[in-house]
């Protein structure tokens, strides 16, 4: 990296991205409103402005009709005649789709302006797009034009990428600057300075906080060497880029770390010490061909926040852990959470790890705080008071004023370590069976894998178990889908599969004579749904994305589905004047609904994607049958 960044300390685990989620109930419910309100009112207003439909609104009925309605969607209808549809040469349903996916298109930019999200706006614009020019084919317009589109969607995907991530950062901490981003094998890291203040994050959760000029206490490292007299080999998983200055001070004569990427941020300068090996290599596979023994292993990973952490607080690890430890060897472990201010979910995920660590080091030692530290060794207890370490601090002769001035703290106050520690064992050592919305919301306990044999977990919570193991198999495992690793972005890789799917879609629609609009968007709109999946399968648990984008790209999946469904229907019916009449009375009705129904700041659920279906069925009825009502139009001039 070009920049020095400052000594580290380790923070709490705080989910920053909890302002975006609260808010997106909120926002789906202002977004989800706004299309049919801004609908409704340009179609009915076109009767009181004598403007029939298939005549442009000019820009002063725009901006009088968005005083009613809803601005931005209002807007998105006004730029998409002035931009795609023409007065002359364009047919009847080609008017009619840039009026009412404009709708669509200024929804988007809603949800874009208040969460800076990428995949609504995305396919809300590309839809827009593709059905507008489907009913102007015939016009003879070219699709060398989408193609131009698709081509520098390609080559500034990279930028894109990184301007959503300095918006996205933007609305956690608003006068922070977004330094760097590096992708690594355990997600994507975010260096963010406020003035002196550094902070890190691993997608979307800070993990790491520092100010220019200030050391770190070190207090995990030091307690951990100082339980044993002299310790010789020290093997860091996770942590070693601010730990090994700390460890070179007790004088141990090797120190190995293995990292997954091979170059983590170096922010202490002392990874190229010569009793450093730094080893490019899984911290699992590293262990499990090793042939030494270590006297201390320091595990200071950010926590089981991603299926790529979680393997690296499995049972299966801490039995590794176990066999390469030397007789009297321990293990130090971080883990974010605090007993007594987190919640249920945290505390059982807590749970479930000090029973996976106690089955095969009995001697355990839980100091609470956030994070925690848990000390683990297999037969000699560990010592945690104070004046013993001070004791041990002054024999080694180690230089460590801040390390002394955090024990005067007494961070290990003998009453409450043992309440945190009955607390901890009085929970089941197994996690309890998930409902599916658990496994949609939740990361951090599907993850946990408290026994090495998969039919346990596969019977407990099935879903969860083959997601987290797809997602594995994608991340750290060499397959097919490594090519998918190499892409600069997640920008990148959409806009090349949405804009390939345009290109067929346009040169399919070019071959037909009289194209028909319904059908054109029953296919659109399934190829936009099954990019949103794509996009959920490819990004959940790499957290590429976000939990907001996440939600939104089901959201707008389930819309996509449902405008298939209803164009299909609408296509196949036959009064099609009824039905549509029909579907703008149910369109209204579900705004309404919604308002009184959906609760502000709910995270996306089950209630909220069957309502986005049901909108995106109204409005493809809406669509379709509009279509069909031009179509008999032209055949009986015909």
């Amino acid at each position: 990296s070009k920049h020095r960044f400052p000594v580290l300390e380790s923070r709490p685990t705080e989910p920053v991205g909890r302002g975006i989620n609260n808010d997106l109930g909120q926002v789906l419910l202002l977004c989800t409103i706004s299309v049919p309100v801004a609908l409704t009112m340009l179609r009915l207003a076109r009767g009181f402005l004598c403007v029939p439909l298939g005549v442009p609104l000019g820009l002063t009925h725009t901006v009088v009709l968005s005083l009613g309605a809803t601005f931005l969607p209002a807007m998105g209808i006004g730029l998409m005649f002035v931009v795609l549809v023409r007065t002359t040469g364009a047919s009847p349903a080609a008017t009619y789709a840039g009026e009412s996916l404009g709708a669509l298109l200024g929804g988007g930019l809603f949800v874009f302006v208040l969460v800076g999200s990428l995949p609504p706006l995305a396919m809300a614009a590309l839809a827009s797009l593709v059905l507008a020019l489907a009913g102007a084919f015939s016009s003879g317009r070219s699709v060398w034009g989408l193609v131009a589109v698709w081509a520098a969607g390609l080559l500034l995907g990279g930028p894109l990428d990184g301007h959503l991530e300095v918006l996205r950062f933007r609305q956690m901490l608003p006068t922070a600057e977004l330094v760097e981003t590096i992708e690594s094998p355990y997600g994507r890291w975010a260096a963010l300075r406020l003035d002196e203040q550094w902070s890190f994050f691993l997608d979307g959760q800070r993990q790491l906080d520092a100010r220019e000029g200030e050391e770190a206490p070190g207090g995990l490292v030091h307690t951990a060497l100082l339980q044993k007299k002299g310790p010789q080999r020290v093997l860091f998983v996770g942590g070693c880029r601010e730990g090994a200055r700390f460890a070179l001070s007790h004088e141990v004569l090797h120190i190995d770390c293995p990292e997954l990427n091979g170059v983590p941020w170096d922010s202490s300068g002392n990874l190229d010490h010569p009793l450093i090996q730094l080893v490019a290599q899984d911290p699992v596979d590293f262990l499990r061909h090793s042939t030494h023994s270590y006297d201390v292993i320091i595990h200071d990973g950010p926590g089981p926040n991603t299926v790529g952490q979680s393997r690296l607080y499995s049972a299966e690890f801490f039995s590794l852990i176990a066999q390469k430890l030397s007789s009297d060897g321990l293990l130090a472990l971080s883990l974010s959470g605090s007993e007594h201010q987190m919640g249920d979910e945290v505390r059982r995920r807590n749970g479930v790890i000090y029973h996976s660590i106690r089955r095969f080091l009995p001697q355990v030692m839980v100091a609470p705080g956030d994070p925690a530290l848990i000390f683990a060794t297999a037969s000699s207890k560990v010592t945690l008071d104070r004046a013993v370490l001070l004791e041990r601090l002054e024999e080694a002769k180690v230089e460590a004023p801040t390390y002394r001035g955090w024990l005067c703290t007494d961070p290990f106050a003998m009453e409450q370590m043992a309440l945190v520690n009955r607390s901890l064992a009085l929970w089941p050592a197994e996690p309890g069976p998930l409902s599916a919305l658990e496994v949609l919301e939740t990361s951090s306990i599907v993850v946990v894998e408290p026994h090495s044999d998969s039919p346990l977990n596969t019977r407990h919570h099935p879903r969860a178990y083959w997601a987290a193991r797809l997602a594995r198999a994608a991340k750290f495992e060499p397959g097919w889908l490594a090519l998918l690793q190499g892409l600069p972005g997640a920008t990148r890789l959409f806009l090349g599969c949405s804009g390939l799917g345009l290109v067929v879609l346009a040169l399919w629609g070019r071959r037909l004579k009289k194209p028909n609009l319904g059908l054109t968007i029953a296919s659109a709109a399934s190829a936009f749904a099954v990019m949103a999946l794509q996009i959920v399968v490819l990004f959940w648990f790499q957290s590429a994305v976000g939990q907001a984008y996440i939600g939104l790209a089901l959201l707008s999946a389930a819309l996509m589905a449902g405008v298939s469904f209803g164009a299909l229907v609408a296509h196949f019916v036959g009064r099609p004047r009824l039905v549509l009449l029909a579907a703008q009375l149910a369109i209204i009705a579900v705004g309404g609904l919604l308002w009184l129904i959906l609760p502000l700041g709910e995270l996306v659920g089950l209630l909220s994607v069957i309502v986005a279906a049901l909108l995106g069925a109204l409005l493809g009825l809406h669509f379709g049958c509009t279509s069909e009502m031009w179509r008999g139009h032209d055949d009986d001039a015909a």
